[in-house]
């Protein structure tokens, strides 16, 4: 009998007790994750006005996500990797430091790891600026997004006024609902700065994005040795001479030829933007040049022993050059969206040296395309194929 008045006065003590904890969190059917049973501070079942909302270890926690290279030799803006793949996202990421390589402007390329994945169904990436395409990539276990600017932007609109790189970050998204995003940062290491008057880059300038905005004083400048080096000009104004006569990029019995600019000896160079020059940009002895995004007017860009350039979405009007592009000894050019007007010679002019090396491999792919055959038609005599392909390499 006294066992039972005793749980009585216990099942009596328990209801009070409750009832004040219903009085203090207005109700008990919250939705609350945490791990006790009510009298935490944040840790209860309750849905009350106090701590006690969320703080518990539950399905919400945050997951951030990495932006990082695509190659891991290729963190900065201007680098390259070897490119020997068909799809140039399997590539190793290897240096492309021969000569005669075929590279991939690898420091373009951003990757953005998926945590818990193992096919894309399902998931879908953009980044805040909203200038980037992303693609979902299976590797094994691995998915994962690579993203490459969307066609049309350019390296200025990765730069904000200071100047420095824009900051930007990624979000995850899942159909089942769930995100997941990257904290806002910079993706290139590359220093930023504006132009100060310099007139010479050296090695000391090695990977530097150096901005333009005009107006401002310019007496040309030279560059020698600065590997990696951009030259961007900001906005829709064009860049142009001070009124000083600029410096003497080459001198022979012809004269001196004085340069808007001079890159000499520069390897993986980039140059963007509009220029008003009467004296021409000049690319020497240089290797992975890259052009885009040019309107120059008043004179040529001019590339002399230049391995592997490219030039695109560029426009010349040279009123006083013969040529708006002239390439001399370039064993691989790309040009794509590329016009030349207003000009007294060829307009975009490839050397007789570049010109004959490309004939001769095309009457080697000739002569290979026909090797099945043991005999050439020559109008009613038959000719062996040596013989032939004898005379068209000639």
């Amino acid at each position: 009998m006294r066992s039972l008045v005793v749980s009585a006065l216990l099942l009596c003590v328990c209801a009070c007790d409750g009832l004040a904890h219903d009085g203090d969190h207005e109700g008990t059917d919250g939705e609350g994750e945490g791990e006790g049973e009510g009298e935490g501070e944040g840790e209860g079942e309750g849905e009350g006005e106090g701590e006690g909302e969320g703080e518990g270890e539950g399905e919400g926690e945050t997951q951030t996500l990495l932006v990082l290279p695509w190659f891991a030799a290729a963190p900065a803006w201007n680098d390259y990797v070897a490119d020997t793949e068909s799809n140039e996202l399997e590539n190793a990421g290897a240096p492309c430091d021969e000569p005669a390589q075929k590279c991939l402007h690898g420091g373009e390329l951003r990757r953005v790891d998926v945590p818990d994945a193992t096919d894309c169904a399902g998931l879908s990436v953009a980044d805040d600026l909203g200038l980037f395409d992303w693609r979902c990539v299976v590797t094994g276990d691995d998915v994962a997004f690579a993203g490459r600017p969307r066609a049309g932007v350019r390296l200025a609109d990765l730069i904000d006024a200071t100047p420095a790189f824009r900051t930007n970050a990624v979000r995850l998204s899942r159909t089942t609902g769930s995100t997941l995003t990257s904290a806002p940062t910079v993706w290139w290491p590359n220093p930023v700065r504006g132009y100060a008057g310099e007139t010479r880059f050296t090695a000391d300038d090695a990977g530097a994005v150096i901005v333009f905005a005009p107006p401002l004083d310019f007496a040309g400048l030279s560059v020698a040795g600065a590997d990696g080096i951009s030259f961007v000009v900001a906005g829709e104004s064009a860049l142009t001479l001070d009124g000083t006569s600029p410096p003497v990029c080459h001198d022979d019995a012809a004269g001196d030829l004085r340069c808007f600019m001079n890159l000499d000896g520069a390897r993986r160079a980039w140059i963007e933007g509009s220029f008003l020059a009467e004296q021409p940009i000049a690319v020497t002895s240089a290797d992975h040049v890259h052009i885009t995004d040019v309107t120059m007017r008043g004179n040529e860009l001019l590339f002399i022993d230049v391995p592997r350039i490219r030039i695109d979405r560029t426009r010349a009007t040279a009123s006083t050059a013969p040529n708006g592009i002239l390439i001399i000894r370039g064993d691989s050019a790309v040009l794509d969206d590329v016009a030349a007007s207003n000009t007294t010679g060829r307009g975009i002019g490839i050397s007789r040296q570049q010109r004959r090396a490309h004939q001769s491999r095309r009457r080697n792919k000739l002569c290979a395309r026909h090797q099945h055959r043991r005999l050439f038609s020559r109008g009613r005599r038959r000719v062996p194929r040596d013989r032939c392909c004898r005379r068209l390499q000639r």
